[in-house]
């Protein structure tokens, strides 16, 4: 069976990060590196090696993170989304690199 969902991939360099809204019962999916996945208002924090992935279970904005690298990730649709549907796009993308805290 052939399938027409649409993944949205986008590649992260390190301490850069994608925030999503509304990405309810999609799946997150770490291609490469090491992405950090926050999710607003929840106390859990999921750190996703190359392989692992994570279904967003909150429909809060959603903060991927690339640690220690850059990361290729991947944002798959909603199982039994219609045909044709891509998965959401951030709604805003940090290029800039975050600073720890105390730096200038």
């Amino acid at each position: 069976m052939l399938s027409d969902i649409r993944t949205t991939r986008f590649h992260l360099q390190r301490n850069e990060m994608a925030r999503f809204a509304d990405a309810r019962d999609a799946r997150v999916a770490v291609v490469s590196g090491v992405a950090w996945i926050t999710v607003d208002g929840d106390p859990r924090d999921h750190v996703l090696e190359a392989g692992d992935s994570f279904v967003i279970d909150s429909a809060q904005p959603v903060i991927v993170f690339a640690l220690q690298g850059p990361a290729a990730v991947e944002l798959q649709p909603r199982p039994g989304a219609a045909p044709g549907t891509r998965a959401p796009a951030p709604r805003s993308w940090t290029s800039g690199r975050l600073r720890p805290a105390g730096a200038a």
